[in-house]
């Protein structure tokens, strides 16, 4: 509780409402509801308060806004519990487990390198993902044209998202048993793919994401995991 009170180094008034829980920590619905009774017993409407017939902002209101933003993406789905590490310590761990490949991988460019439409024929790709044990088998995402599948090294390609409702692709992962699940999954969408601008200035929806889908036949693709996030 201290971490997460400390943050708030100016006293603020709605603090006098929190009661200390039988649990363990304080979880972020702790803070909320000591806020809104804050609000209610002060007729605070957002964020301003009428004094004498004209309507003042409060201080403190739009500070507590942003922080509660700012952990309602990162606190327990269920419990609103705050987590108990980080990402750095996170991904401390992930280099420890997982020590750094070989980085003099022998690699060629295959093209197109150029096209008589300008841009048009050069797809950006925006990830690769090796299969555990064939070496010439990998898949590769793009912004807007779907997965792609190699069985002979890069030689031939195979899409395997054409039936996709979208067909941006930012992120491959294969299951750590892929070998016998033949389980993979795909984040879908790609911002600078079309789904907030366009060449000519307009605005589509066309690789908006549409969560995380799984197949376990490398083919068909179903929706996996998908959450909203407040804008």
């Amino acid at each position: 509780m201290v971490s997460f009170m400390a943050q708030f180094a100016i006293s603020q008034p709605w603090m006098e409402y929190i009661q200390e829980p039988q649990k363990k920590e304080l979880t972020l619905n702790d803070f909320r509801d000591a806020f809104n009774k804050w609000i209610d017993e002060n007729q605070i409407v957002e964020g301003k308060k009428q004094i004498d017939g004209e309507w003042v902002k409060v201080p403190g209101y739009k500070l507590f806004k942003r922080w509660e933003y700012f952990w309602d993406l990162r606190v327990n789905r269920t419990t609103t519990a705050f987590p108990t590490t980080n990402a750095a310590a996170q991904f401390a761990k992930y280099k420890e487990e997982n020590p750094q490949k070989s980085s003099s991988g022998d690699w060629v460019a295959v093209g197109p390198s150029s096209s008589d439409g300008g841009y048009a024929g050069l797809g950006r790709v925006n990830c690769i993902e090796f299969h555990p044990t064939d070496n010439n088998t990998f898949w590769i995402g793009t912004p807007s044209g779907g997965m792609w599948k190699t069985t002979n090294g890069g030689t031939n390609w195979t899409c395997l998202t054409d039936g996709n409702d979208v067909i941006g692709v930012s992120d491959i992962a294969l299951a750590n048993d892929f070998t016998t699940s033949n389980t993979m999954y795909i984040a879908t969408g790609d911002r600078d793919g079309g789904s907030s601008w366009t060449l000519g200035g307009g605005v589509k929806g066309d690789n908006n994401s549409i969560g995380i889908l799984k197949s376990t036949n490398g083919m068909s693709y179903i929706l996996f995991y998908f959450e909203c996030l407040k804008d």
